[in-house]
C-alpha cells in the first residue's frame, strides 16, 4: 500500500472516531416512545444519526444500537428507518462515508452488514419488528 492511501484511511478513521465520540456523548440520553405518541423529526433524526455513527465508526457499538431500539416500538422505529434512508457504506472499510462511489444502504442492510450473527440472532429476538 503506499504511503498516500495510508495516510488517507489513518485520517478517515480518525474523523470517524472524532464523530463517534462527539455523537455519543450528545445522544445518550433514550426516552421511552409509544405509537400514540410517536417521535418527533428531531428525535427520530437523533435515533436514527446515533444508530449511523453506531455502525459507522471503527467497530459497531451494538449497546448503543440496543439502547435506540428499546425505546422504539414498530411505528416509531419505522419513522427513524424512514429519516434513516440510505447512507454510504464502505465494505471494505466497514464503516460510513459520503465519499463517491460508497454504497447506499438502508438501515436494515448496515445493520446486516455490521451486525455479528449472534447480535442479529438477539435482534430478532428482543426487537422483531427491526429485522
Amino acid at each position: 500500500m503506499s504511503k498516500t492511501v495510508k495516510i488517507i484511511l489513518a485520517l478517515l478513521a480518525f474523523i470517524f472516531i472524532s464523530l463517534y465520540f462527539y455523537f455519543k456523548g450528545k445522544y445518550s440520553s433514550f426516552a421511552p416512545v409509544s405509537s400514540t405518541n410517536p417521535l418527533t423529526d428531531l428525535q427520530a433524526s437523533k435515533y436514527a444519526d446515533e444508530l449511523h455513527v453506531a455502525m459507522g465508526s471503527i467497530g459497531t457499538d451494538f449497546n448503543t444500537i440496543e439502547s435506540v431500539f428499546s425505546v422504539l416500538d414498530e411505528d416509531s422505529y419505522r419513522q427513524v428507518y424512514n429519516v434513516f434512508g440510505t447512507r454510504g457504506y464502505i465494505d471494505v472499510l466497514g464503516s460510513g462515508t459520503d465519499l463517491p462511489g460508497a454504497t447506499q444502504l438502508n438501515l436494515t442492510q448496515w445493520l446486516k452488514s455490521e451486525l455479528t450473527s449472534y447480535e442479529v440472532d438477539v435482534v430478532k429476538k428482543n426487537y422483531p419488528f427491526v429485522l
